[in-house]
């Protein structure tokens, strides 16, 4: 079964520390937190800008799935 639950922000650490203490009890994050996805967008965008200027070498997206 599949629970969700909002709790105040300052609380997220201690409810999951609370319910790590439960053996039957698995947690999971349903979405990154807000400054992993800026981190990650700045990321990208530093990489595009590298594609851009030539620094840094793409592949098509025949490549990328050939290589999976």
């Amino acid at each position: 079964m599949r629970l969700v639950i909002d709790i105040e922000e300052s609380k997220v650490d201690f409810m999951l520390n609370l319910l790590k203490e439960f053996s039957f009890v698995k947690t999971s994050k349903l979405y990154e937190e807000p400054e992993d996805i800026a981190s990650s967008l700045n990321e990208a965008v530093a990489e595009m800008k590298l594609v851009k200027s030539g620094k840094l070498k793409t592949r098509s997206a025949q490549e990328f799935l050939d290589e999976l």
